[in-house]
């Protein structure tokens, strides 16, 4: 654990998107027990950023700042479900038809590819249309992730599937079969190391995707009303300021937008670190590098 710790410390770019992680977790929390949605309501119009509020208030007299930290664990929890997910059904997929080829990857495969051809937005947008008729689903973040992830996993399953067809061939896992060792001990213990880099690495990528479909079916009015929702924040902006091209209030697209960029840009900061750390190669050369360069300052 501390060498995980100081690695991530180095590494700039990872420090800095795990902060901006971090950051939207607590203030999310902090948000939610002090200034509950229902507290929020403020009579009113919309008010310019000041210092009271940094960020102005929307259309209906409500503080952005208060809103988007409000509405920051739903966000994150769908988008780590479905990161979750996706990343689960694809990694199995993935191992199993490498691994065991023959029929079984001939299977597996053709259903990935199926899945890859069938588009992703319109499936959304289809499904998502049933929440109409039953909003309690809408609320409900496993089913939303679950929804999100039905095609997610299918481009990790072939990736996975590639890298493991050149490994199972490698000399360290024929070693493995001639001394008897189990295929669970050979998957968990030689494959998954050599292939949890690329995985963690995805699942980041994953949770960014669905933050952007759960935002743009928000903001497509497709899901029930959240009031609390990036999505909802910008669809009700977009409508204030008169759309993006010529916005009259200007200013309230900004807190919405703002939070978008800002959690994407701390995804994919953070999976800056997701190699080193979990490929044990790249991190006993990490401490080589480390020593080296102590080495040389003891030297001088």
């Amino acid at each position: 654990m501390n060498e995980i710790l100081i690695m991530i410390w180095r590494n700039k770019r990872a420090f800095t998107g795990i902060m901006i992680l971090l950051m939207f977790i607590v203030l999310g929390i902090v948000t939610s027990l002090i200034a509950p949605y229902d507290k929020l309501r403020i009579e009113g119009s919309s008010i310019p950023p000041s210092l009271e509020h940094p960020l102005s208030t929307d259309p209906l007299g409500r503080d952005q700042f208060l809103l988007i930290f409000e509405g920051t664990p739903k966000i994150l929890l769908i988008s780590f479900l479905a990161a979750g997910i996706s990343t689960f059904i694809g990694t199995v997929m993935g191992i199993v038809a490498g691994y065991k080829g023959g029929r079984i990857d001939s299977i597996l495969t053709s259903v990935t590819d199926v899945v890859l051809n069938i588009p992703g937005l319109p499936l959304y947008i289809t499904i998502a249309a049933y929440f109409q008729r039953m909003p309690q689903l809408a609320y409900n973040p496993l089913i939303i992730a679950s929804v999100l992830s039905i095609t997610a996993w299918a481009g990790l399953a072939r990736s996975v599937r590639s890298q493991v067809l050149g490994l199972k061939n490698r000399p360290f896992i024929e070693a493995c079969r001639l001394l008897g060792l189990p295929t669970r001990y050979i998957v968990f213990s030689e494959i998954m190391p050599n292939i949890m880099g690329y995985i963690a690495i995805n699942f980041i990528f994953s949770a960014t995707g669905a933050v952007y479909a759960i935002v743009g079916l928000y903001f497509l009015g497709i899901l029930p009303v959240d009031p609390t929702n990036w999505g909802m924040m910008l669809n009700i902006a977009y409508n204030a300021a008169g759309g993006f091209l010529t916005p009259r209030l200007y200013y309230i697209l900004v807190a919405p937008l703002l939070a978008i960029i800002l959690l994407q840009e701390g995804f994919i900061l953070s999976s800056h670190a997701m190699e080193e750390i979990f490929n044990p190669r790249l991190r006993k050369e990490y401490y080589r590098k480390l020593e080296r360069k102590r080495k040389k300052k003891a030297s001088k």
